[in-house]
């Protein structure tokens, strides 16, 4: 459980994380530095959740971390990825509504990002054979 506190603290010490986390920082006032130092905090959040879900027992523990790593796919537009997470936190807990939810706006915007990458295709194509 202290594993799972640690990444929950330092996802919400991370700005691009929720909101939990403080306001971004304006973009003139930003230290490289600090940019590093979230980056290398969500990563080590990142670290910790995918050690509980491989590595814990209990089934809360574990549908709690995986909905945390949907959460960060999503957000990092690694849309197939969130879903494969939110899947693993409702096969854990079939009554995690707020997994469900996150699941389906993933698989939408799945669906979008598909949409527009095959429309993008079609328009190359078209390019290629003027």
């Amino acid at each position: 459980m202290a594993q799972f506190n640690l990444a929950s603290a330092l996802l919400r010490q991370d700005p691009k994380m929720g909101k939990n986390a403080p306001a971004p920082v304006q973009p003139q006032q930003t230290d490289t530095t600090q940019q590093e130092q979230m980056s290398e905090q969500l990563q080590h959040a990142v670290e910790i959740l995918k050690n509980l879900v491989e590595s814990s027992t209990e089934p809360a523990v574990v549908s709690v971390a995986a909905y945390d790593l949907g959460n960060i796919s999503y957000k990092q537009q690694d849309y197939g990825q969130a879903i494969e997470c939110y899947k693993e936190a409702l096969r854990k807990n079939p009554k995690y509504d707020d997994a469900r939810y996150n699941l389906r706006m993933a698989q939408l915007k799945q669906k979008d990002k598909n949409k527009n990458q095959n429309k993008n295709q079609d328009k190359n194509k078209d390019k290629n054979k003027d």
